[in-house]
């Protein structure tokens, strides 16, 4: 029998009583529901206020989330702190006269986070200070002396607490003249500094938490890492293998036509996208049969007539190959009513301030007119198309009305009635990517989509109300879109074989199919809820040889 030594024994019972009292671990944020986004007001550990004058505001403009506590007396937390440690609190506050309690420590001066004001219907400002704790458990306590207040993101962190990567960044492989982005995620004590690598040279100006690379050439190809450190210490990511792939390729269609159901006498754009080698050469074709002229993604129906209903098919070639889309059906309806839709961005009431739109880090607010913005509508999610023109973003100046260069009134929505619940989103993207937010995603530029929002059709004469589209951020972009990987699974009993698509939940795919010597061609669009989905080719038979592969849709 072995005898554990006495120095051990120690260790042993110091590292239980440090793990059974929760020490060991990080505090990477102490607060409960600091964000507002579910509402728990029960006690400790969640927020407590006066019931009175309290309320959750749920609003899309809010510096986090799209909900932020407003009270008029206090809000506090008991929380479970540890004496002597130094703590970072941070939060953002939309009114003056907010005093902070920490225990029985008072805080009236707070230091601003510079380039950080949102610019909503009141300055949304975020401040920061420091607190030590006197106990074991320590309330914090926020009280408004001049009315109502609001407050939100409020975060209360160890501020020695050591760099840990909680995300390292992944690898990826991008194409010539495209564009994407590495990752990162820390924690640790504030502020975190970032510093990207390549080959193990720091890269200037790579100091955000994402890394985007525009524009790319071969010679960006290597491995990429990044530094991340605080005043405490600092670490090195893992390697991401970065490469850059220059085959010519043949037309991917990004985005494939959809059928319609429309009202005569509305325009409307039957629309498809490709990527591929320059230059991309288009053709609609209408019940099998060539339109004269129609040799651009977009093909324009106006005004829409009965003799349009049919359906219509997409052909894209290059110098390298041909891709066909999906069939688009277009059947169409008889009827007086037509639908507008009136999408502004800018609030009613004074100070009429523009929602910011954000680049992929989140804070920096995007720079005009090197983007453009278009809006999608629909009934459901699922039928969202574009309506209207695009036009060039005016940039995030919070003294400028709307997205747009113009004021979007009116804009003919074909497929719903007037006065009918309609879901509404702007979508944006990197302009030097493509003519489409579809098109610029998958070659790599950045793009982005608002929160839906739901308003009303008008018909006019009606005045219609003031639309608002919430503020968002832009990702860094999918070259060529993310592919999913296929494999064959069981053999069924009338003697097809079931394939099974493994790729990223939540997506849509499309799975093509190629029997040679034909070109690759649609079979089937999967959407991809819980990161497999399975799909038959009930043709299979009809040829002894059949290759299949899958591209991200959306």
């Amino acid at each position: 029998m072995k005898v554990i030594p006495p120095f051990l024994v120690v260790v042993l019972i110091l590292f239980a009583l440090l793990i059974s009292t929760g020490r060991v671990a990080a505090q990477s944020n102490l607060v409960v529901n600091g964000d507002f986004e579910s509402q728990s007001f029960s006690g400790p550990p969640s927020w407590y206020v006066n019931f009175n004058g309290a309320d959750v505001i749920h609003d899309s403009r809010c510096p986090q989330g799209n909900a932020w506590l407003s009270f008029e007396s206090f809000a506090q937390q008991e929380l479970e702190t540890i004496p002597g440690r130094s703590y970072y609190l941070k939060f953002a506050c939309n009114a003056p006269g907010l005093v902070v309690r920490f225990g029985n420590m008072v805080v009236d001066t707070f230091t601003n986070i510079g380039g950080t004001n949102f610019y909503f219907n009141n300055p949304w400002t975020y401040n920061y200070c420091h607190l030590s704790s006197p106990s074991n458990r320590t309330w914090l306590h926020l009280e408004s002396t001049n009315g109502r207040c609001g407050i939100d993101d409020l975060s209360l962190v160890w501020r020695d607490e050591p760099v840990a990567i909680t995300a390292q960044p992944a690898g990826a492989t991008f194409v010539v003249g495209g564009g994407g982005g590495l990752e990162c995620r820390g924690s640790g004590g504030p502020p975190l500094n970032y510093q990207w690598r390549k080959n193990g040279v720091s890269l200037p100006g790579s100091t955000n938490r994402i890394f985007i690379l525009n524009h790319v050439v071969a010679g960006d190809a290597g491995i990429y890492s990044v530094a991340v450190s605080n005043h405490i210490n600092g670490l090195i990511s893992g390697p991401a293998p970065v490469d850059v792939d220059s085959t010519p390729r043949v037309p991917q269609i990004v985005l494939q036509p959809e059928s319609r159901a429309l009202n005569a006498g509305v325009a409307y754009n039957l629309r498809m996208a490709a990527v591929g080698n320059g230059p991309l050469f288009y053709q609609w074709k209408f019940n099998g049969t060539n339109l004269p002229d129609a040799t651009n993604s977009a093909l324009l129906l106006n005004p829409v007539q009965l003799e349009h209903a049919g359906t219509y098919v997409g052909r894209v070639e290059n110098s390298l190959g041909v891709s066909v889309s999906l069939p688009a059906t277009i059947s169409v309806a008889t009827t007086n009513s037509v639908s507008y839709l009136n999408v502004g961005n800018f609030i009613s009431a004074p100070p009429r301030y523009l929602n910011p739109t954000y680049d992929v880090d989140g804070t920096t607010r995007l720079p005009g007119p090197f983007f453009t913005m278009q809006i999608y509508a629909g009934a459901t999610p699922e039928t969202m198309t574009a309506v209207g023109s695009s036009a060039a973003y005016r940039g995030s100046n919070p003294n400028v009305y709307g997205f747009f260069s113009m004021q979007l009134i009116y804009i003919p929505f074909p497929e719903v009635q007037p006065t009918s619940n309609v879901l509404v989103q702007v979508r944006a993207w990197e302009s030097a990517y493509g003519s489409s937010y579809e098109e610029a995603r998958a070659s790599g530029g950045r793009y982005g989509a608002s929160p839906l929002v739901a308003t009303n059709s008008v018909s006019p004469p009606n005045i219609p109300s003031i639309g608002v589209i919430p503020s968002f951020n832009l990702h860094a972009g999918l070259p060529s879109f993310t592919t999913g990987r296929i494999s064959r699974g069981a053999k069924l009993p009338d003697g097809n074989w079931q394939w099974i698509l493994t790729g990223a939940p939540g997506f849509t795919y499309l799975v093509e199919k190629r029997t040679p010597p034909q070109q690759w061609s649609p079979l089937v669009i999967l959407t991809n809820g819980a990161g497999t989905a399975t799909f038959i080719d009930p043709n299979a038979h009809n040829a002894s040889i059949n290759f299949y592969r899958s591209r991200m849709l959306d």
